[in-house]
């Protein structure tokens, strides 16, 4: 439901955060919405669906990377 925005930001921050915060704040902004999400619909956080979204968003981070040098 979320995948737009948090792909965006994990996009923004491997462009222009530093270096530590390139992939953590993204990753911890995925898991706080997914804690927030999956109680509200009981889906566990377990299953290959949810890891598959981290690497998903760990992709789009390293697209992100290789757009920093264009970044302005």
């Amino acid at each position: 439901m979320n995948f737009a925005p948090i792909a965006a930001i994990a996009l923004c921050a491997a462009a222009y955060f530093p270096g530590k915060y390139k992939f953590t704040v993204p990753m911890i902004a995925l898991l706080i919405s997914d804690i927030v999400l999956d109680a509200h619909y009981c889906f566990s956080l377990r299953s290959a669906f949810v890891l598959s979204h981290y690497v998903s968003f760990a992709s789009v981070g390293s697209l992100g990377l290789l757009l920093q040098i264009r970044a302005s």
